[in-house]
């Protein structure tokens, strides 16, 4: 393999049916960098132990997996350097490192009542990873001089919407610290094994210490001749709307809570006010004061204050992978309770990211907490 980019395909990503799917994803979506990564968030300790009974959550197909064989990379360990790799040893593509093509670290976030600072935006390179029938693992090779802190990797629909993939750290086929493999995971597959690929577009975000930037990267993979129905576009999500009456159920320690599937609370403080995306990426421990609470895939999320705080507002914003206001339905008390209120989500709910729930009470009190939509972030 010479110096670099071998890719399966010398078309452009926008030829074909799938190129018209790209491009209308992309046409609607500028990639916008201003957050950070870190490995997939652990079980949340503050969660209060209940829950209730919720409608049921459609059943769809989930994509086999296959074995990770690590010498699909090749004998030898390449030289450092900014590279994306496949293991088909085919696929090596180069890609920009600093002081290039990096967004700046993420802002922290504006003080209550200030309105929010544009965040940097940024689009493309568009890599042609490969197809679905030979797609598993992935790799990132970088210099010396450059730690891959941490790697995050998200789905887009053809409507736009997000979904989060989650990953699973592999080990290298050498001793080389800075070549880093991963692979999709998801549960129920044997040990060693990736969860397959579903086509459509792809963006891979890297956290890189020590300049504290971050890559993004956007990725095509087309359908393989194989390619079999997958899960779909479609996350699974609560069938019916919140019955207001369930929340009488919640624990006076439950603060924060949500509703999907089932009803769920959490006893949290409240979160630090410089928490900038990055940080609460890195954030894993529970007590750390940005660490996000897992809230599933909710249709309404909302706060049961203690001692009869009144609510004067309550909001919720996007922070990543599409920073901006969500567009909620919000109510200040529910059900006739001083303290608790929501916001409820238009269908099908809200989708992966990272989010930030702010709350005024009647006195003036500004409270914020971390959440995050994802897949088996209650498991």
């Amino acid at each position: 393999m010479a110096e670099l980019t071998r890719v399966p395909t010398p078309r452009s990503p926008f030829n074909g049916r799938w190129g018209t799917v790209v491009g209308l994803v992309l046409a609607g979506f500028v990639v916008a960098i201003v957050k950070p990564w870190g490995s997939p968030v652990p079980a949340f300790d503050g969660q209060v132990p209940f829950t209730t009974p919720g409608p049921p959550v459609a059943v769809v197909p989930v994509p086999t997996g296959r074995p990770y064989d690590a010498a699909a990379f090749g004998p030898t360990a390449p030289a450092p350097a900014w590279e994306l790799w496949a293991a088909d040893q085919v696929t090596r593509v180069r890609f920009v490192g600093p002081p290039d093509g990096f967004a700046t670290p993420s802002p922290a976030p504006p003080a209550p009542g200030a309105p929010p600072t544009p965040p940097p935006l940024v689009a493309g390179p568009v890599i042609e990873l490969g197809t679905t029938d030979a797609l598993g693992a992935f790799a990132v090779n970088a210099p010396d001089d450059a730690h891959l802190a941490a790697v995050r990797l998200w789905r887009f629909t053809v409507g736009g919407e997000p979904r989060r993939v989650e990953l699973r750290e592999l080990d290298a086929p050498w001793q080389a610290d800075h070549f880093r493999v991963f692979g999709p995971r998801r549960g129920g597959l044997p040990r060693g094994d990736v969860a397959a690929w579903e086509p459509g577009l792809y963006r891979l975000d890297l956290l890189i210490d020590p300049v504290d930037r971050i890559r993004s990267l956007l990725l095509v993979v087309r359908p393989g001749p194989s390619a079999t129905a997958t899960r779909g576009d479609a996350a699974p999500r609560a069938t019916e709307p919140l019955d207001v009456g369930l929340l009488r159920r919640l624990p006076d320690a439950a603060v924060v809570w949500a509703f999907g599937s089932v009803l769920t609370g959490w006893s949290r403080d409240v979160a630090g006010g410089g928490c900038r995306v990055a940080d609460i990426w890195r954030a894993t421990a529970v007590d750390d004061p940005c660490h996000p609470i897992p809230l599933g895939r909710p249709v309404a999320v909302g706060v049961n204050l203690p001692g009869g705080q009144a609510v004067a507002s309550i909001r919720l914003s996007e922070l990543d992978p599409l920073p901006g206001p969500v567009e909620t339905t919000r109510r200040t008390t529910v059900d006739g309770r001083t303290g608790v209120a929501m916001v409820e989500v238009p269908s099908p709910g809200l989708h992966d990211g990272l989010y930030r729930l702010e709350v005024t009470t009647a006195v003036g009190r500004s409270l914020r907490w971390f959440v995050e939509v994802g897949p088996e972030l209650l498991s």
